[in-house]
């Protein structure tokens, strides 16, 4: 469990699924008729999913208590509209807390694109249990950047502060044809569009909505 409450679960597929990363995996807990979902990161043939385990939450707490070995009913579900584009060269990736899990993937299935991940975590202990994965990242894609904004310590900045200051790599990406992917809360989400809104306003003719029209913004918020 990290210091926050959060934990990484890596799945086998019993058979052969097709999916990849930001999909979604249903989960059905017995005597629930709603499935509980949770954003997907393809890793190899596994399926990797990050988890904030809430105190009364049934289905965060079903899963954290699971063992090597045991198995799950659930379903991919595809999320077609948030597959990262196929022969892109730039992308920035935006997410706050366990929103960054399809990214993972994302990152390593795409190893010869530019990307830049922006991530908004409470503190540097936060990102703990991600180390070993940005570490495999690292190693296989030499085109990605991480940026990373601590809300509850040192100058306790928030992701889209790092978005601002870092405004010139995400404009450079949206005028050269780039996508902008947005995956976590939908507070988080109001406020990068806020931000996103005044960069292209001021600094190109784009607006937000020819963004989305032409597929080179993506968000998947809850």
């Amino acid at each position: 469990m990290n210091v926050d409450d959060t934990f990484l679960l890596r799945l086998k597929p019993k058979k052969k699924v097709k999916f990849t990363s930001g999909d979604l995996l249903s989960i059905f807990l017995n005597g629930t008729e709603v499935a509980r979902q949770y954003s997907i990161a393809k890793l190899g043939n596994d399926i990797l999913l990050s988890i904030k385990k809430h105190e009364f939450g049934r289905c965060s707490s079903y899963l954290y208590q699971l063992n090597k070995g045991h198995t799950i009913q659930a379903q991919v579900d595809t999320n077609q509209h948030f597959h990262f584009p196929k022969k892109l060269t730039d992308a920035v990736l935006i997410a706050n807390g366990t929103g960054i899990a399809p990214y993972l993937g994302m990152i390593e299935q795409n190893c010869h694109t530019t990307i830049n991940l922006f991530w908004g975590a409470r503190t540097v202990a936060s990102s703990a249990i991600y180390d070993d994965i940005f570490k495999e990242i690292i190693s296989k894609n030499k085109n990605y950047k991480i940026h990373k904004s601590h809300s509850r310590e040192g100058s306790k900045e928030y992701v889209q502060n790092m978005v601002i200051q870092q405004k010139d790599v995400v404009l450079k990406t949206v005028q050269e044809g780039g996508v902008v992917m947005i995956c976590g809360s939908i507070a988080m989400q109001h406020d990068i569009l806020d931000v996103l809104e005044k960069l292209l306003t001021q600094h190109t003719t784009i607006s937000i909505e020819a963004l989305q029209h032409n597929g080179q913004l993506k968000m998947d918020c809850y």
